[in-house]
């Protein structure tokens, strides 16, 4: 009979190595990375290798049996932190100068395991504490001692830094691994205390139990949380285990209870027949099962895939892409991110939820660590391996990129699934699918906008013609109608007879046609200056005549839409060099901006104004009552493609191109705003010249005739 002490040192090894063993082989049955799985399975082994030959060895009466059985069980003490610390560098996926250790310790454990056929490392076995036998440490025991001891350091400190590093899903996974592990091997470095003399009654058995909670703790975090995606695996050796369970136990039944051991090897023979067909059954309803919400997702993005081809907006392809995949895969959130050129990087343009960003980067350049282990990969990768290649990297489960040939054009960035579970390859072949598919759609809606763009430019340089032919055509009759009026009042009123009274009534009407006919003429000449075609060359203008101009093409919208528009122009704001059309554009483009952000306002009011800042600059001002804009926002208002519109009112490039004209014009143009609901308002300043040329005095003279006729 075995007493209390070592009664319960038996049984927790027994229990540690059988809970181990079953834990290796169901590892090793499947899994997401197969060499991950095989480390894994060998490090469970070696530890079922020692529990269970150290339960043997400290039982046995005979002595050279039980130093056999020890030293059959050192074999496996070797290759524990061995087997660990590869599994950990491969699970953290650790490279560089570390990756040497690895061979080194396996030449070192290939030694140790030489050294324990002689007495060098195990000297003897002899009777200690409660044991009937226990090893007497040799010469070269000490050493291998503290190597596995620094070997086991070693291992649990890379993964506590991974644990560090970890967020979401890859946190939980750590969680669940880590903390076990440790404890078990404090818990169980006890077990080398016999061998030096030192008893401590305590630990040792309860201290094994350790190892034994640690293996259920990672058998827990391989199921709830995909440590290595064995799920399957788990179920099919389930469903193996019960059929097989029946197929031999019902025969066992019936010939023990009932001696009819041929009647129980027949019913024995028919069900290992049918034991198979269940067994496959079974494990196809429950992979169906199982895998129902994937396949269903699968054939949504699989459908998506066909679908993007039809559409020939950019903005409404990421957008179904984002909603889809978000709806469909249920992730907590997704982004896409587009190649832009102009800034040399991928810019984020649609995400989904819209709160999820704080957790993505707004940007990530051209020559960012990750686009370059993208454009080498070429492929989808999960954030686990992301993390490891690039030791810190964006916060998601997986990164999809999309590629047209060598050309990355975009990257999707989606979160985790529910309840944290693992993308599986047939996820990742599914993503890497609709990745390609993505980039066909890209390339398809640039082709159909680069059409569309030429078309514009052609329809708009079509009606700067035509603007600019019929404003001529209006101007005629309009001083035809200028010049009868004039006739009327300084001829025909002469020679008629007329009461003062009527006369002053005929001059009131000739007087309102006048005007009326010269607010016309300013009307078109704005238009002829607005269309006038721009040749690039900057010539002097007054600031005064470009408002001026504005102001005869806008002022009827302005009242139309209910604003009112308050001028404040000093006289004698001298010149600029530029080119009026495209200043007068400027102008436009921030009317129109001010027109939609007023569209809720209850005060309506756009305050234009202008000033010398000193002898070198002068300064417009457009000041409007609406909505304002986010002071975070104020970087980003200036770039392509930034819009608070709706897709169908506008393509987020008119303050982009307003900016380009003013800094052709060698001007600078910013926005300053309080925050939502509290207006806006944008400033130009442009360089001030005094430098002209006779001609173009000339010129300018001729224009503010014009002007003032």
């Amino acid at each position: 009979m075995l007493d209390s002490t070592l009664k319960q040192y038996f049984i927790a090894l027994l229990a540690t190595g059988i809970f181990n063993g079953g834990l290796g082989i169901f590892v090793l049955l499947k899994g997401f990375n197969k060499r991950l799985n095989q480390l894994f399975a060998l490090y469970s082994f070696s530890l079922f290798l020692w529990s269970i030959f150290e339960a043997l060895g400290i039982t046995r009466y005979d002595k050279s049996l039980a130093l056999a059985l020890w030293r059959i069980n050192h074999i496996g003490v070797v290759f524990i932190p061995i087997f660990l610390v590869h599994f950990i560098f491969l699970l953290i996926n650790i490279k560089g100068w570390k990756r040497k250790l690895i061979p080194v310790s396996y030449i070192l454990g290939s030694l140790f395991v030489i050294l324990d056929a002689t007495p060098l490392l195990i000297l003897e076995v002899v009777p200690k504490f409660s044991f009937r036998y226990f090893i007497n440490p040799g010469k070269l025991y000490y050493a291998f001692f503290w190597m596995w001891i620094a070997w086991a350091v070693y291992g649990n400190i890379e993964l506590f830094k991974e644990y560090l590093r970890a967020s979401g899903h890859r946190k939980n996974q750590m969680k669940y691994f880590y903390f076990p592990l440790l404890f078990s091997y404090i818990g169980g470095v006890p077990n080398f205390f016999p061998t030096f003399n030192i008893e401590i009654p305590v630990l040792m058995p309860y201290g094994t139990y350790a190892i034994t909670l640690y293996t259920l703790a990672t058998a827990y975090a391989i199921v709830k949380y995909n440590l290595m995606d064995i799920n399957l695996a788990l179920t099919r050796a389930g469903i193996f285990v019960v059929v097989y369970a029946l197929v031999l136990g019902i025969p066992f039944f019936l010939g023990y209870e009932y001696g009819r051991w041929l009647a129980a090897t027949w019913v024995m023979f028919f069900l290992a027949g049918t034991g198979q067909i269940v067994y496959q059954y079974l494990r196809k309803k429950a992979e169906e099962a199982m895998l129902r919400e994937q396949h269903r997702y699968q054939r949504a993005l699989r459908e998506l895939s066909r679908e993007m081809a039809r559409i020939r907006d950019l903005g409404q392809l990421l957008k179904s892409i984002v909603l889809t995949v978000a709806d469909v895969v249920r992730v907590d959130y997704i982004a896409f991110y587009l190649k832009d050129e102009l800034h040399k990087s991928y810019g984020c343009k649609y995400r989904h939820p819209e709160d999820s960003e704080s957790k993505l980067a707004g940007f990530i350049p051209f020559d960012a660590p990750i686009v370059k282990l993208l454009s080498a990969n070429k492929r989808p990768l999960l954030g686990e391996e992301l993390q490891h290649l690039l030791k810190s990297g964006p916060n998601c489960s997986l990164i999809v990129p999309c590629f047209v040939e060598d050309e990355l054009l975009g990257i999707m960035m989606l979160g985790s699934k529910p309840q944290n579970r693992m993308y599986t390859p047939d996820d990742m072949l599914v993503f890497e699918t609709l990745s390609y598919s993505t980039a066909l759609a890209i390339e398809n809606c640039n082709f159909w906008k680069e059409i569309e763009d030429r078309q514009r430019v052609a329809r708009l340089q079509e009606m700067d013609t035509y603007s600019y032919s019929l404003a001529h055509e209006i101007d005629n009759p309009i001083y035809t109608i200028i010049g009868q009026a004039e006739t009327l009042e300084n001829t025909l009123l002469k020679e008629l007879n007329l009461s003062p009274k009527k006369e002053r009534e005929i001059k009131g009407s000739l007087s309102y046609i006048l005007d009326s006919a010269w607010r016309v003429s300013a009307m078109v000449e704005a238009i002829r200056d607005f269309g006038r075609p721009v040749t690039g060359e900057l010539k002097p203008l007054r600031i005064n005549d470009v408002i001026e101009s504005f102001n005869q093409l806008y002022f009827p919208r302005f009242k139309s839409a209910g604003i009112t528009f308050i001028k404040e122009i000093p006289e004698g704001l001298g010149f600029v060099r530029g080119e009026k059309p495209q200043l007068m554009q400027v102008l436009v483009i921030l009317a129109n901006n001010s027109l939609h952000a007023m569209q809720r306002s209850k005060e309506k009011t756009i305050i234009l104004k202008a000033e010398t800042v000193n002898h070198k600059w002068a300064r417009i001002s457009f000041r409007d009552t609406g909505c304002g804009v986010k002071k975070e926002d104020l970087g980003i208002i200036f770039q392509p493609f930034v819009t608070t519109k709706a897709s169908s009112e506008g393509s987020g490039m008119g303050l982009y191109n307003a900016k380009k004209i003013i800094e052709r014009h060698k001007g600078m143009l910013w926005a300053e705003s309080e925050g939502d609901g509290k207006g806006a308002v944008f400033f130009i300043d442009l360089p001030r010249t005094t430098e002209i040329t006779p001609e173009e005095q000339d010129n300018i003279d001729n224009e503010i005739n014009l002007f003032k006729k």
